[in-house]
């Protein structure tokens, strides 16, 4: 009885034991999430800062800098450079390199140039530069190719023997040439000095005489009576 008593106070014993290692074991283990922050926050800065580098742009963008960084262990986390801004740490501040300047394109007739990184502009646009308008083409800009207002209508000078009707600003032809009409061997259209036309002018002149006759009146005078006696 002693024996069994005894064996049961000593399983007891080492039960007791395994549950207090499982317990400290199970508190000495560390959470892989709480091992790995640093690291993961390093990760996430890096990604960040290469999304920054493809942008370039001039447009600040905030990056996190994880908790604790130091850049002399960690090194650096740079923010690219700019037109106007070298390249500068985001944890410390410090500053690489120089700016990168514009890179501007060529101005235009309605755009000045302007810097291809960050928009920046500079100058004035060139302006266009009109060519005359003619009868088969409007105002055209020389430089770009634009145009302006309407085209010109012909300006035709009169058919003749031998050409069609031309347009005097362009050398348009439109029709046919009249082609050349003879009397005695000669054309009347292209040598009209070889012909000479003779005016007659006839003026009849119409003379009217008028007589006029005046009525004649006579007068009788009768003697008295006792004249005669």
């Amino acid at each position: 009885m002693k024996k069994l008593t005894a064996l049961l106070v000593s399983t007891v014993i080492l039960l007791q034991l395994a549950a207090c290692v499982a317990t400290k074991d199970a508190d000495s283990t560390t959470d892989p999430s709480e091992s790995f922050s640093d690291l993961t926050d390093i990760t996430e800065a890096t990604e960040i800062s290469e999304t920054e580098t493809e942008t370039e742009t001039e447009t600040e963008t905030k990056i996190t800098v994880p908790k604790g960084h130091n850049c002399s262990v960690s090194g650096h986390i740079w923010k690219p450079a700019t037109c106007t801004s070298p390249s500068i740490c985001s944890a410390c501040g410090a500053k690489k390199g120089s700016a990168l300047g514009h890179s501007y394109s060529e101005a235009t007739c309605v755009k000045p140039a302007t810097c291809t990184r960050c928009g920046a502009v500079k100058g004035e646009p060139l302006g266009h530069k009109w060519s005359e308008a003619t009868c088969g083409k409007a105002k055209t800009c020389t430089v770009c190719g634009a145009t302006q207002g309407q085209v010109m209508k012909h300006n035709f000078a009169p058919a003749t023997c031998t050409k069609p009707k031309t347009c005097r600003i362009c050398g348009y032809t439109e029709g046919v040439p009249l082609g050349h009409e003879y009397v005695n061997g000669i054309c009347i259209r292209c040598h009209p000095e070889a012909f000479t036309t003779t005016t007659t002018t006839t003026t009849t002149t119409t003379t009217t005489t008028t007589t006029t006759t005046a009525p004649t009146t006579t007068t009788t005078t009768r003697p008295d009576e006792g004249e005669f006696q």
